[in-house]
């Protein structure tokens, strides 16, 4: 309803002037109704209205207010295009907007932006004498469309719906009330969206519209001139134009008449509120906070009720406060669940202005900005906005910054905000730009540009190794006189760029934790001395794993553990000498990840963390199974090391020493570090250094993501994965929702024996069927889960070694795929059917082992199903080992057992497990207590085994066996 709001309000003004163009012109309230209403009636006949949009090409003067009221009556939606943006930005903006009519924008420079638009241009005239033609408004809201700045390199352009901007008007309104007395100076530029409330608030509210021009808007001395002149109640200001404001308001005190000052666009320094506060004592400083996506403000606070600090700011900035109505905002880790007050975490934004927006152009697909988010069984959209915050005891949000400004030197922390502000804090200095670079060595190098008119690069240099730790003085300085700036008044990186093309002066972007940054072609960067870390991109199988962290409602970190018993007399100095040398070996043990922009890197420390391997006594307990609680408790805190970004390792040993010739070994890997054939050769290489004939082994082979397939077809032209995965198979298992319920993936295990001469009795019949092991095996399985859940269609996915080189099959690292298998015979089918079905499906799916599981997942789905855990396929995962690898941990003159040890959760609904060895033939379940109890497993289990020897005695009487 603004358009009916706007109507009435200037027909209730008639003589009063109700806008001042920054020319200096001016327009009644009946002038202006007249004029739009004239307009309104042209916009119509060329197809503007309700879902249509029209372009605004006009300068900041009343012919660009009637033009906004015009289309407002319309109902169409409005689109102001920024003179001052390049013709080009312009051009892909109308582009994407596609509008039905353009005001303006017909000669000139603005011709160039139109040259390829299709719409109808009207040119804005005042109203001819006689009657005011009808306009009866609109009762549809009208929207707006904005351009942005996007993350793929493109501007990103946003259609925001009418009812999220009548939502922020009529809130803003009962907050900061506008009347006839009011004033609104509009400092803003077109392009910037807190112009559409400079705009449309007074002719809404009944105040008084006084635009300004561009040069006016970037002068504080200009536009205290003109507040004067105008008697302002309310402006605007970006918190650096704040600041020089109140600096001349101080200087010259009288003549104000400000009521509101609002603060928005960037974070307010305190010290810039203090003085606003001094300088302005009649007016009342709002702090406003809210990106373009969602509708102008999202939060606010009333700095009257802000104490200035009491040690609630930990940022050097002001709170941005709390929700407008209609607007619910939350902080959240990286799954997105809330973190607790005091806490950073990314700031979420949810309500009507994130349910209504719609992204037109230049969405990053790779990491979408507004997600689905489920919380109390009802599914809202939420837009993920990158800014980092906490909230404070009072309730207040603080705004801390963007993730991506720490970074790494030398090991140590170094975030880009601390440095600038000691660079600020400089006596003679007005503003600064800390960059990231990378030097010379391949490391970050710190650089900044200073804007001072006194100080010279080596006066600065002093000053900040006086302030600084050495490694946080920045190694390249240049001093200029002024700094590039922005429409907004920020610092204009581009331009930086271009004033200094050698420097590489960039956006800090992505936040690795590393010491060194990814170079652009994204080859290796070498290491260079002590404590360099080497940066390269992460392959495909290391990306599936860190996304599957990233879902929702799964752990941030999987590990692989054994619980190593040791008795007799160990030398633990040598065996900690044995597990550094074996970490310093292999460099997936030193492995990290981080995310680069939008690109995960892989971090390759030249060290392993100081606590890689620790040494412990405990109280001298001897009882076995005390002590294998024990461990199992420590190993639920170990795996919370796991999830701090500063570690430079992706395993950790701790022995305890329970007795003189008693230890336990906890040993904890990363599961993206190592698979099963990793881990065999960290067995054998262990024992050969504990030994201390580590000379003797060969030179590790690093883990190289080159050697593996990174480009794959469609998995539509896949014909054995369409044939195994489309349509999808029907759900056998329950599939509790993790969020929803975050114990429903609680683990649980069932074990049990197929018989003692199992494993002779299998070998014999294999041979016979002309069939493997595994493909015996899993069919015995399929028919066991079709009698289980009484369909014949089931699938399941399985582990399968992506190793394609001689080189591969000697380095440590992460090589696994998933693989899926379906069988569809029926469950009652005679022996060789069971065993044909089984061989075909496991050798067709050879021709997509390599095929990541994560693009299966997302190609072949019911439309119905959002979630990739509630994909049919990923429900149960087959895991079958005939090496025993957890049973051939050997140290010399030592005796080693391994202890098993339970999971505390579990990542999918079902994982079987199968031990294939000569000393026997044994299976675990290990399924979620919310997708299975331990009856229901029990009976799995018990079919399974009747299936085994069921196979067994059919192949046995088919074809006797001597």
């Amino acid at each position: 309803m603004i358009g009916p709001l706007v109507h009435s309000s200037l027909l209730r003004r008639g003589a009063a002037v109700v806008a001042v163009g920054a020319d200096g012109e001016d327009v009644t309230g009946s002038g202006l109704h007249a004029a739009a209403a004239g307009l309104a009636a042209r916009l119509r006949a060329a197809g503007a209205g309700p879902g249509a949009a029209v372009a605004i090409a006009l300068p900041q003067t009343v012919g660009q207010v009637a033009a906004l009221v015009a289309v407002l009556y319309t109902g169409a939606d409005f689109v102001f295009v920024d003179p001052d943006q390049p013709p080009a930005r312009n051009a892909d903006f109308m582009a994407a907007v596609r509008p039905a009519c353009v005001l303006g924008g017909a000669a000139g420079r603005a011709a160039e932006v139109f040259a390829g638009c299709e719409a109808e241009h009207l040119p804005v005239q005042p109203p001819l004498p006689g009657a005011v033609p009808d306009a009866e408004p609109s009762f549809t809201p009208s929207g707006y469309f904005v351009q942005t700045s996007g993350t793929t390199g493109r501007p990103k352009v946003l259609r925001v719906d009418g009812r999220a901007l009548e939502n922020r008007l009529r809130w803003g309104q009962g907050v900061y009330p506008l009347g006839l007395d009011d004033v609104v100076l509009s400092t803003s530029r077109p392009g910037f969206d807190f112009y559409v409330w400079e705009l449309l608030a007074p002719l809404v509210f009944g105040a008084k519209l006084v635009l300004t021009s561009r040069l006016e808007a970037a002068s504080a001395k200009d536009l205290l001139d003109r507040c004067v002149a105008e008697k302002a109640t309310a402006v605007h200001f970006f918190p650096r134009m704040l600041d020089e404001f109140s600096a001349l308001a101080a200087a010259s005190p009288g003549g104000l008449a400000l009521r509101w000052v609002f603060s928005g666009g960037a974070a307010l320094p305190v010290d810039t509120l203090a003085t606003a506060r001094s300088a302005l004592p009649g007016a009342v400083v709002l702090n406003q906070y809210g990106p373009a996506e969602c509708c102008v403000d999202v939060t606010f606070l009333d700095c009257r009720t802000w104490n200035g600090g009491n040690g609630t700011s930990r940022t050097g900035t002001v709170p941005i406060g709390r929700p407008i109505d209609g607007t619910s905002v939350r902080v959240v880790d990286a799954m997105l669940r809330p973190v607790p007050p005091g806490t950073t975490g990314e700031i979420l934004i949810g309500g009507i202005a994130a349910e209504t927006t719609r992204v037109v152009s230049g969405q990053d697909a790779s990491r979408p900005a507004f997600v689905a988010l489920e919380e109390g069984g009802t599914t809202r959209t939420v837009y993920r906005t990158g800014d980092y915050g906490h909230v404070d005891e009072a309730g207040l949000l603080h705004y801390s910054g963007r993730q991506d400004t720490q970074f790494k030197i030398n090991g140590a922390r170094v975030d880009l905000s601390e440095v600038a502000a000691a660079v600020r804090g400089i006596d003679g200095v007005g503003d600064c730009h800390v960059y990231p670079a990378e030097s010379g060595t391949g490391e970050v190098a710190l650089g900044v540009v200073i804007e001072s008119a006194e100080l010279t690069k080596s006066e600065c240099r002093r000053r900040l190794a006086g302030a600084l730790p050495l490694f946080m003085v920045p190694t390249r300085i240049d001093v200029v006189e002024r700094l590039p700036r922005t429409p907004k008044l920020e610092i204009d990186v581009a331009g930086l760029r271009e004033m200094f093309p050698a420097r590489g002066i960039d956006r800090a972007r992505g936040g690795a934790p590393a010491t060194a940054a990814p170079r652009r072609d994204g080859a290796d960067t070498a290491r260079t001395r002590p404590g360099a870390a080497r940066i390269r991109p992460a392959s495909l199988a290391e990306q599936r794993l860190i996304g599957m962290r990233q879902a929702e409602g799964r752990p941030p970190h999987q590990t692989v553990a054994n619980h190593l018993r040791i008795r007799g007399e160990l030398d633990l100095p040598r065996l900690e000498h044995a597990f550094r040398e074996l970490v310093a070996r292999h460099p997936m043990l030193r492995t990290t990840y981080a995310f680069h922009g939008d690109r995960l890197m892989a971090v390759e420390h030249e060290r392993p963390a100081p606590d890689a391997v620790e040494i412990r006594s405990t109280t001298g307990v001897r009882d076995e199974e005390v002590l294998r609680a024990f461990v199992q408790e420590e190993f639920e805190r170990e795996i919370l090391r796991f999830c701090d970004p500063d570690r430079h390792s992706t395993v950790r040993a701790v022995v305890y020493r329970h007795a003189p010739d008693l230890f336990s070994l906890l040993l904890v890997l990363d599961h993206i570090a190592v698979d099963e054939r990793s881990k065999a050769m960290l067995q054998s290489e262990l024992a050969v250094l504990y030994r201390g004939d580590g000379a003797g082994l060969p030179a590790a082979v690093p883990y190289d993501p080159a050697r593996l397939a990174q480009e794959f077809p469609p998995a539509r032209e896949i014909p054995e994965l369409v044939a195994c995965a489309s349509p999808p198979p029907p759900r056998i298992l329950p599939s509790p929702d993790p969020v929803a319920d975050p114990a429903a993936f609680t683990a649980d295990t069932v074990r049990f024996d197929f018989g003692p001469d199992a494993p002779e009795r299998v070998g014999r019949v294999c041979g016979r069927l002309k069939c493997t092991r595994f493909e015996f095996l899993i069919a015995t399985f399929f028919r066991a889960l079709k009698h289980y859940g009484g369909q014949d269609d089931v699938a399941l996915l399985v582990p399968v070694d992506s190793r394609n080189t001689v080189e591969d099959f000697e380095a440590v690292g992460f090589f696994q795929n998933l693989m899926p298998l379906r069988s569809r015979i029926p469950a009652d089918a005679d022996l060789a059917t069971v065993i044909a079905d089984s061989k075909h499906g496991v050798r067709a799916a050879l021709a997509y082992r390599d095929f990541p599981i994560d693009r299966v997942i997302a190609q072949f789905r019911d439309d119905s199903v959002t979630q990739a855990r509630r994909n049919p396929i990923w429900q149960m995962l087959f895991t079958y080992s005939s090496d025993g690898v957890d049973a051939n941990w050997r140290l010399e003159g030592l005796d080693v057992q391994d202890v098993p040890m339970w999971r505390g959760e579990v990542g999918l609904e079902l994982h079987i497990e199968l031990s294939d060895t000569p000393a026997g033939l044994t299976g675990s379940l290990d399924f979620a207590r919310g997708a299975l109890d331990n009856a229901a497993a029990t009976r799995i289990g018990a079919l399974w085994t009747r299936a085994v020897h069921w196979a067994l005695e059919e192949a046995e009487a088919l074809t006797p066996v001597r």
